[in-house]
């Protein structure tokens, strides 16, 4: 049982978990969820870090090296399965439809946690990590670093055309021919990202820069859901740039 002063600590499950789980295929041939289940989020002490999960399926927290679990204050300690390793936070919820909040306290940070549990076919997640400001950046496929903090946006494409209504609409989409950038404003939820092409629709990874979600590659369309609810963006000018369509051109020194 962690120290924790002022707020009852709550024990560590120990249910037997099978970490092989974490080796688990896709649930369905339908799943819409592309092969990567992993999100990584700027770190903010401000901001929650918002995590979808499945029953059966622990979500491995991923801490930074020589960072250790010191507290955890979770509202639902009854629903939730929670499991510890050195360097990790394994959590698992036991039925759908569930919502609770926390806060994740280390030696070195202190986590605001919103967690929501789904079901095999909406978007969840497996892995979740953290990047801090200093480490802010985007990899490129041939595996260059390319730091936020140097690409200050440019609207080369701003006639992206957003349907929905949802509280989660964008104030503004637009990319710099490189990557999409989605204005959020400052969201109380955080939906996921879908690209969809000819080849049907998948899961995308984003970064947090605030206010916008940053992907890193050009998109005909995408979706943003959170539930069954969803807010469809549309880019009438893909295919137009010269520069190759999702992928990060060299950078010049």
């Amino acid at each position: 049982m962690f120290p924790w002063s002022g707020v009852m600590a709550m024990g560590w499950a120990r249910a037997g978990w099978c970490l092989c789980a974490l080796l688990l295929t896709q649930a369905a041939d339908s799943d819409p969820v592309g092969p990567t289940r992993t999100q990584v989020q700027v770190y903010d002490s401000e901001v929650p870090t918002e995590i979808l999960t499945v029953p059966g399926v622990p979500t491995d927290l991923q801490l930074a090296p020589h960072e250790k679990i010191t507290g955890l204050a979770l509202g639902d300690t009854l629903q939730w399965r929670v499991e510890e390793l050195p360097g990790h936070l394994f959590l698992k919820p036991l039925r759908p439809d569930l919502f609770t909040a926390g806060t994740l306290v280390t030696n070195l940070r202190v986590y605001s946690l919103v967690l929501r549990s789904t079901t095999p076919q909406g978007p969840w997640v497996m892995r979740v990590r953290w990047i801090l400001d200093e480490e802010k950046s985007l990899s490129s496929p041939s595996g260059k670093t390319i730091h936020l903090f140097s690409l200050i946006p440019r609207r080369v494409h701003t006639h992206y055309t957003i349907k929905g209504d949802a509280e989660f609409r964008p104030l503004e989409v637009f990319d710099d021919g490189r990557f999409t950038w989605i204005d959020m404003g400052h969201p109380q939820v955080l939906p996921a990202v879908f690209m969809v092409d000819a080849e049907g629709s998948r899961l995308v990874n984003y970064l947090l820069h605030p206010p916008y979600f940053v992907v890193q590659r050009l998109m005909p369309r995408f979706l943003l859901k959170l539930g069954a609810t969803e807010v469809e963006v549309i880019n009438p000018d893909y295919g137009k740039s010269s520069e190759a369509q999702g992928e990060v051109p060299e950078q010049k020194p």
